[in-house]
């Protein structure tokens, strides 16, 4: 049995900051300020006992909700656990009233080989105190260079899940390499990755969220893209993670050098309009995230791909046989209802989300879309299917743009999304498919993607 999970952002995907820990201050009025220019939704904030409530009603000003980090939430060497906790247990009972928190976060993760039943008592605790509230957690990637074997992963995954029984789980894997700079080194690891905790999302019933890195850690490094990020953010999406973290959002040392969207003191730097541009992509297609499953995921181009996949390059469909009654799609395509598909660059990925529009975390609530859940019938008297499928294409490459070429089976309606926002109603443009198939083209901005629903 898992601890709840509550979305910190009800109706919204989460859209998170990760701020330092701000010691004896509150977060600045400028900084949520920014923070909700940029459509941030939710912050994970740490400061002192002192000002938790200045701080979580300075974001609840500025539309966003915070999730509590505090180091009452972790085992701490100078007091015993018994202190520790009654430390924790009066920190969570003086703000749990406060309709600005959505959560706790207990941030010290347990590590590989390491004894978690300390860690453990504190989701614990805050869930004996509040349980209307998540408490989330960062769990390591399994990664090369921390030279995990995967038994040995395997064995902490069913660890952490056993003892802390994590409401959400939340990846922090990247797929570029941080000394060499994005160039897909560390994508199989990345897709690895996002394959374990989809994985996992699914078994435990729980979803996932993604952390996407929006700055370096230090000057040495390089410091990620607006295509960088959207292709972390959006493969992470088309995964099916229900939530995006965006670590190093400001800076935690003073530095000549831009180290984060926000600087040291809080103010923007040039990079904050790269991170507005990847919430913006994220939120035109937010209602189909917020709500869909993923059901298949598939790759073209690349040879670093997870050890379960292949890559799928102008694969035919097979053909299907026709009934008296119904009528069988007469082509099966490997994934959704592509017949083929080529790319000019390193390929994509390509993923089969399931969406439903009565889903409680969907928005789509309008007077035609409430009608047509009380309908259980369409004209012809058949049963109305009460799921939408999307197939999305996301551009492996975050340097360039590519030219993917589709072909559809002319069996299905086929239709390009334009826009799926919150609480609007879906826009879509028909594609023309002839008997004998058509190819589509798109261009896809680097690490962008392109959704096609298929009925």
């Amino acid at each position: 049995m898992n601890y709840p999970y509550f979305n910190p952002t009800p109706g919204r995907l989460p859209l998170v900051a990760l701020l330092p820990n701000l010691g004896s201050e509150a977060p600045e009025d400028h900084v949520c300020s920014y923070m909700d220019y940029i459509s941030i939704n939710c912050a994970i904030m740490s400061m002192s006992v002192s000002k938790i409530t200045t701080g979580i009603n300075t974001a609840k000003d500025n539309n966003i909700r915070t999730i509590l980090a505090h180091n009452h939430f972790n085992p701490e060497a100078s007091r015993t656990l018994d202190q520790q906790l009654k430390y924790c247990q009066d920190t969570v009972n003086a703000h749990t009233k406060n309709t600005g928190l959505a959560g706790y976060w207990v941030g010290a993760f347990p590590q590989v080989n390491m004894e978690v039943e300390n860690i453990e008592k504190f989701p614990e605790k805050i869930y004996d105190c509040d349980n209307g509230k998540s408490v989330f957690t960062m769990i390591p990637a399994h990664t090369a260079e921390r030279s995990y074997t995967p038994n040995d992963y395997t064995d902490f995954i069913k660890e952490v899940q056993n003892k802390m029984k994590p409401a959400v789980w939340i990846a922090d894997s990247i797929p570029y390499n941080i000394i060499e700079g994005w160039v897909g080194i560390r994508h199989k690891e990345f897709l690895n990755s996002l394959e374990t905790f989809a994985m996992l999302s699914r078994y435990t019933l729980r979803p996932f969220w993604a952390s996407v890195k929006c700055g370096p850690d230090n000057e040495l490094l390089p410091y990620p893209t607006s295509g960088q990020m959207l292709y972390h953010a959006l493969s992470a999406l088309a995964y099916g993670a229900k939530g995006i973290i965006f670590n190093n959002f400001r800076q935690k040392i003073k530095s000549d050098v831009p180290l984060a969207p926000l600087d040291y003191d809080g103010f923007e730097t040039e990079q904050l309009d790269d991170v507005k541009k990847v919430i913006e992509r994220i939120k035109k297609f937010e209602q189909i995230f917020l709500s869909s499953q993923m059901m298949q995921i598939a790759h073209t181009g690349r040879k670093d791909l997870p050890s379960n996949q292949s890559a799928l390059n102008d694969v035919p469909l097979t053909e299907r046989t026709e009934d008296s009654s119904i009528l069988y799609r007469k082509f099966l395509s490997p994934i959704g209802p592509l017949y083929k598909i080529s790319c000019t660059g390193r390929g994509v990925l390509i993923s089969h989300l399931c969406w439903k529009p009565n889903d409680p975390e969907s928005s789509k609530d309008n007077t035609e879309s409430s009608k047509d859940n009380t309908e259980t019938t369409n004209d012809n008297n058949e049963p109305k299917n009460d799921v939408e499928d999307y197939l999305m294409i996301v551009n492996h490459d975050t340097d360039k743009k590519q030219t993917v070429t589709l072909s559809f089976s002319p069996y299905f309606k086929i239709e390009q999304v334009k826009s799926a926002k919150v609480n609007e109603s879906i826009e879509n443009d028909e594609i023309i498919i002839t008997q004998s198939g058509s190819d589509t083209k798109i261009i896809l901005d680097p690490g962008d993607c392109a959704i096609f629903r298929w009925k």
